[in-house]
């Protein structure tokens, strides 16, 4: 309930007036603890959730991707959260015979060599190589594609008769239109490689690294995450899942004490504005203005002397206290809201009206 008529309040309205017409709303709220910042959330969830908005509330941690997995979960958007993103071990484009023409190498990767030299009998091979490990191999065809999968490994096959294979193995889900993505570098080096590369004579064929790159750009992996940077991938992943879910679905995030959050994850929501362009609310609020691009900034100031004593008078409406009491309370609370509140809890629960 608010017990006084704020300023702020009615920005913070007229800052979220756009949602009507279904546009995205980014904005920073901020202030000195207790101005507040929870409170205003709590107005602004109500309004959401009365405008069809799902909305999901919760606090940074170390790890953003686990406190975003519990801010949803039981929620539409628990499906947009990817468990296990996307991580490259190595490219190599293998000639008609088994042999390795290059390949491009990430932490954790297999021998191209030996994976080029057993291409042929690549189902024995995968066999030998994972199993030996203990543990069920999965593996299935279509059209021109071999998907083999031993526990976290994914081993992605593109082969073309008579010509070679482009080899992509990862940790992790496949990302949307990876098969696609596959076949169009396939397509792009035989447009310019096919007879090298159909009658290789064993020397290197410079630039076919750069037609690995759409493959690269899915996973930008190249040494080992820490535990910060893994939760970065989550969140990177489910937010880039908003794109398309904000058609069907109007989504608002709440972010408490959002200056505590670590720095790649509030990377993610800085870039927001650039992605999500309708039906999507993210509201952040922080001690000290984090001064985001695309973001509205709003501050949060204590209440002035007449505020303070219009809040103090609500409390005693019967017995309203004398001037010098209400200069007392705001001299020892500076009007901040928090304070203030505690103060009147106080002297109400005490009934503390000697005046």
């Amino acid at each position: 309930m608010q017990i006084v008529e704020r300023e702020e309040f009615s920005k913070l309205t007229e800052i979220l007036m756009p949602t009507a017409r279904g546009n995205s709303v980014f904005l920073n709220l901020y202030g000195d603890k207790g101005t507040g910042k929870s409170f205003s959330l709590d107005v602004v969830k109500e309004f959401l959730e009365q405008s069809g908005y799902t909305v999901v509330r919760g606090f940074p941690s170390d790890e953003m991707g686990g406190a975003i997995r519990t801010a949803v979960e039981g929620t539409p958007l628990e499906s947009l959260i990817v468990e296990n993103p996307f991580e490259l071990k190595s490219m190599l484009l293998i000639d008609k015979n088994g042999l390795l023409l290059t390949e491009k190498k990430y932490v954790g990767a297999l021998d191209g060599d030996i994976v080029g030299s057993m291409l042929q009998a690549v189902q024995n091979f995968i066999g030998d190589t994972f199993t030996s490990m203990g543990g069920e191999l999965k593996s299935m065809k279509k059209e021109n594609f071999d998907v083999l999968s031993y526990k976290e490994n994914t081993i992605s096959i593109y082969s073309v008769k008579d010509v070679g294979s482009f080899v992509v193995l990862f940790q992790g889900d496949a990302p949307k239109n990876f098969e696609v993505k596959m076949k169009s570098v396939v397509d792009s080096i035989l447009k310019d490689y096919r007879d090298k590369i159909t009658n290789w004579d064993g020397y290197e064929i410079e630039g076919l690294l750069d037609y690995f790159k759409p493959i690269e750009s899915f996973s930008k992996k190249s040494e080992e995450l820490s535990v910060q940077q893994k939760s970065f991938r989550m969140t990177e992943q489910f937010f880039k899942g908003l794109e398309d879910k904000a058609e069907s679905l109007k989504i608002a995030f709440l972010i408490d004490d959002a200056d505590l959050g670590d720095e790649l994850s509030l990377r993610i929501f800085g870039n927001m504005p650039n992605v999500c362009k309708e039906n999507v609310v993210t509201v952040l609020a922080s001690k000290d203005n984090m001064e985001i691009e695309g973001y509205n900034s709003l501050k949060l100031d204590n209440l002035d002397y007449e505020k303070t004593k219009e809040f103090v008078n609500f409390f005693f409406a019967l017995r309203k206290p004398p001037e010098d009491v209400i200069k007392h309370i705001y001299s020892s609370t500076n009007g901040n809201a928090l304070l203030l509140r505690e103060n009147m809890d106080f002297l109400v629960g005490e009934k503390f009206d000697f005046w």
